[in-house]
């Protein structure tokens, strides 16, 4: 952390990076800057990769919840040989190119691994601010998506729709909504704080798996996104 705050303080010193205060008892925001952005351009980096966002005075958990997400994938990615994360846009991202469209998930994931078929995710972060009702288009959208077979943004099939929530109640009451909209053996689940500490661990459970969990007993998570390291 030290390291980080450092490199950080170089980084708005130099007017690459903009610092927001926006709680004294949370961490900075830190958003690129147009000079950042033409640094990274002039590096190689494609523009239409960076985003150059206003400072917020509010942070939005949606977005820190997203943004947990593609760091824990990254560091899980950079501890195992042969696998990488090599596609993550979330929703501002896809807004940008195409904001009219019917159905923008959270963030689009894609994992490869060596020796195994690409990862294709199609995932929500629910933080429980939304009535399960409001969840029913997405289950909708996607089975029929993936009874045709078709590509979501680009993300070719075969691609899971996974869905990541904050508590098992929650998850329990979105999978009984997916099960109930086709999407019980399509759709995925995990808790939030397993998946942000193990991402390639088993953290995840079919929807038809957490519906048919009695009342009262605890859930369970045999799916993994990858295989498990060889002992």
């Amino acid at each position: 952390p030290s390291t980080a705050s450092r490199r950080l303080s170089k980084l708005t010193a130099l007017r690459l990076l903009t610092a927001t205060v926006a709680d004294l008892n949370r961490p900075n925001l830190y958003v690129l800057t147009e000079k950042g952005r033409d640094l990274l351009v002039e590096l190689g980096i494609e523009s239409a990769d960076l985003h150059v966002a206003r400072p917020v005075p509010l942070i939005d958990p949606h977005l820190m919840a997203l943004n947990d997400l593609r760091l824990a994938l990254t560091l899980a990615s950079r501890s195992r040989s042969g696998v990488a994360v090599t596609r993550f846009v979330a929703d501002h991202d896809l807004r940008r190119v195409d904001g009219t469209s019917p159905y923008i998930p959270d963030v689009l994931i894609e994992i490869e691994e060596e020796g195994a078929a690409p990862v294709h995710l199609v995932a929500e972060i629910d933080l429980g601010g939304e009535r399960a009702a409001q969840f029913a288009p997405k289950i909708e959208t996607t089975v029929t998506l993936a009874r045709s077979g078709r590509a979501v943004w680009g993300l070719t099939w075969p691609w899971r729709p996974v869905v990541l929530v904050q508590t098992p109640s929650r998850l329990r009451t979105l999978a009984q909504a997916i099960v109930r909209g086709g999407g019980g053996e399509l759709w995925i689940g995990g808790l939030l704080d397993r998946v942000l500490a193990d991402p390639f661990g088993s953290v995840f459970a079919t929807a038809s798996m957490v519906e048919k969990t009695p009342a009262g007993s605890e859930l369970t998570f045999p799916g993994r996104l990858v295989r498990p390291v060889a002992a």
